[in-house]
């Protein structure tokens, strides 16, 4: 049995790459890597696996809408056990992909005969989104996979590292970009002001599936994308002669009325401490959670953003996000012995809030950024 995992997080099990039968794919700049990870891509899986995340689903999208025969598929956010893989093996598929699922790194490999590992930061790369990877594999490229791979971009915040996608699209669509058009003219546009424009509308239309149904609204939108006719975003935008556009809007139009709610919620009742802060959201999806401290970091890049969430055993479940500052999140974590993540974003899950926080804030002062 041989599984290729597509994906962009930094490794969280550093033994993972030690591991035998692993083959790492490698490249020595963004275009060589491309080259070499087409083949491992552009490749028949017996089965796809992929997380709730965007990314996750709008590259799982363009893979399947790419193959002639579309693979089983399912969403699935958890490692794959040894059960999993005899029932896989069972059913004659012996070839699986998964698309940008964390947990798959804690998968039960021994069962498994090669493992293919398709990730930039492992060959010194910045951050590809798994989509733009997946997009510049594909046999045959549409307008919509490149529109599916600009609004992945979007939300996955790799607009420098894919720029030159959202130039075509804004090239393409001159009625719906223009102020990405003088934007890009006056070298002002950025990962985060990008979010201004009409991408943010576009954005909110495929986070809302797995915010408000999870797993099966991810599901759902790739079946949908798979059974119908192919659109524009001027199509997607208007919302209707689509079955796949009419459930994005659908979803769409009541994340927005939560996340509303929500952002009235935190205004009111945040906590700020120097440049953090701190507050417990009511809606308490984690999908919503991961989406909404993006969203209020947006808003507030020179701060960081502490979600605050209740979780079994009276512990507590941090995000935390950061824009601009210089501060390695994920590395705080890691020295707290807590949790970990990236320099941008990062989590962890404690007994003791309260000493937490105090100890978070004493390490973001030794930063030199004050509390």
């Amino acid at each position: 049995m041989k599984v290729t995992i597509i994906d962009h997080h930094i490794i969280p099990d550093s033994n993972f790459i030690h591991r035998p039968g692993l083959k790492i794919v490698m490249g020595y700049d963004q275009d060589n890597y491309f080259e070499n990870v087409k083949p491992y891509i552009d490749y028949d899986f017996d089965f796809v696996f992929y997380d709730e995340n965007p990314d996750a689903m709008i590259a799982a999208s363009i893979y399947l809408i790419d193959r002639d025969k579309p693979p089983q598929n399912n969403c699935l956010s958890r490692e794959l056990k040894s059960p999993d893989f005899r029932k896989l093996g069972s059913a004659g598929k012996n070839n699986i992909v998964i698309f940008n699922t964390l947990r798959s790194y804690y998968s039960d490999f021994d069962r498994v005969d090669e493992v293919i590992l398709i990730n930039p930061h492992e060959t010194g790369l910045q951050n590809i989104s798994v989509s733009h990877i997946v997009y510049k594999a594909v046999k045959k490229p549409t307008a919509l996979m490149r529109d599916l791979t600009g609004i992945a971009v979007v939300m996955d915040y790799t607009l420098e590292e894919a720029i030159e996608i959202i130039v075509e699209i804004v090239k393409s669509n001159p009625d719906l970009f223009a102020d990405i058009t003088e934007r890009i003219k006056n070298i002002t546009l950025n990962k985060y002001n990008i979010h201004d424009s009409v991408f943010g509308e576009l954005t909110a239309l495929f986070r809302a599936p797995s915010i408000l149904n999870g797993a099966k609204g991810v599901e759902t939108v790739i079946y949908q994308l798979l059974m119908n006719p192919e659109f524009s975003l001027a199509d997607l935008l208007k919302g209707e002669g689509n079955k796949a556009i009419e459930f994005l809007q659908k979803c769409s139009a009541e994340y927005k009325k939560i996340l509303a709610k929500e952002i009235n919620l935190f205004e009111s009742e945040k906590l700020i401490r120097g440049l953090t802060i701190i507050y417990t959201p009511h809606y308490q999806s984690e999908n919503f959670i991961r989406e909404f401290s993006n969203v209020i970091k947006d808003r507030n890049i020179d701060s960081i953003i502490m979600m605050k969430v209740p979780v079994k055993n009276n512990r507590f479940k941090y995000s935390i996000r950061r824009g601009e500052l210089e501060i390695d999140l994920g590395e705080i974590l890691e020295e707290m012995s807590v949790g970990g993540g990236n320099p941008f974003a990062a989590g962890c899950t404690v007994k003791n809030p309260d000493y937490f926080e105090i100890a978070f804030l004493k390490k973001v002062e030794e930063a030199g950024l004050g509390v």
